[in-house]
């Protein structure tokens, strides 16, 4: 199974480039997409999953045509969109089988089959009864999963899944996805490094609505390693400016109260401290304008 996306572009009324001559291949298994928020990745979600139409460039998902096909890919399509309504009063047990209904799956005992292996799947079982308003923001992600896994569908895609989750659920939310790849191609669209490290092997960067960086994370990593130097500022008001104006610094974040800067140089730089590179520097390499260096 593989999904392939080619010279995709779309451009919203008030003239926002939401996606812009997009190309993708997506084979079988987690496949990531990593932006920062406005980057176009949810404009390219929903291209797929047929909510809007693009203005140019193909979709095809095995033989079918996703731009005018739109019947037969959501026969085989799941859909978790970033923001995912439910109704507060109504037991998970009693959407998911009204859901089940609309999705196609009459057969009554096929239908409560359904619902009680994904509440067990997605480990909801003890709280299929709850009222959807009661569950805590993680219990509700699982619950789209749920929800988007009627059908058992081929091409599955979560938009932002684990914004707002905590620790413990992110984890639970990283295993389940873990063991719903083996069998079809999962989309997993977000603006957290974290996620797309645990479980991704293959990516694609967006930033302002164009793919700047796709291929293997081990690649991404490997290619920048040798590269990236560390620095601590002890004086914080005359060094933070020297650096931002001579380097070309990527990140800026805090460690123990104090701002570290990560600094990508192809030219070796004794001043600062070499060290390893990892997924978030290659995420800012790739969607932070590179400054002039020294």
């Amino acid at each position: 199974m593989t999904l392939i996306i080619q010279n995709l572009s779309k451009t919203y009324a008030n003239d926002v480039k939401a996606l812009n001559n997009v190309n993708l291949n997506i084979p079988n298994g987690i496949y990531g997409l990593l932006g920062p928020n406005g980057a176009g990745k949810s404009s390219l979600m929903r291209t797929i999953a047929t909510i809007q139409e693009p203005d140019s460039g193909t979709v095809f998902f095995n033989n079918i045509d996703v731009v005018n096909q739109k019947d037969e890919i959501r026969q085989v399509l799941g859909y978790l969109p970033q923001e995912f309504g439910v109704y507060p009063k109504v037991s998970a047990e009693t959407l998911l089988n009204h859901l089940a209904l609309l999705k196609g799956i009459t057969d009554s005992k096929q239908r409560k089959d359904t619902v009680a292996y994904l509440l067990e799947k997605t480990n909801l079982t003890s709280h299929k009864s709850k009222g959807l308003g009661s569950y805590s923001i993680g219990m509700k992600q699982r619950f789209g999963i749920a929800q988007a896994l009627l059908g058992n569908p081929e091409l599955l895609i979560v938009d932002e899944p684990t914004a707002g989750l905590d620790l413990a659920e992110r984890n639970r939310f990283y295993n389940l996805l873990s063991n719903l790849s083996e069998d079809r191609v999962i989309i997993l669209s977000t603006h957290i490094v974290e996620d797309v490290k645990e479980l991704c092997k293959k990516m694609a960067i967006m930033n302002k609505g164009q793919v700047v960086y796709e291929g293997r994370l081990v690649d991404a990593i490997n290619d920048i390693d040798g590269f990236i130097y560390e620095a601590m500022p002890k004086n914080k008001d005359v060094e933070v400016e020297f650096l931002k104006n001579g380097y070309n610094v990527i990140s800026e974040k805090m460690k123990m109260g104090d701002p570290v800067f990560h600094i990508y140089s192809e030219k070796k730089l004794e001043q600062f401290k070499l060290v390893q590179a990892d997924l978030e520097d290659v995420y800012f390499k790739h969607i932070v304008s590179p400054t002039q260096t020294f």
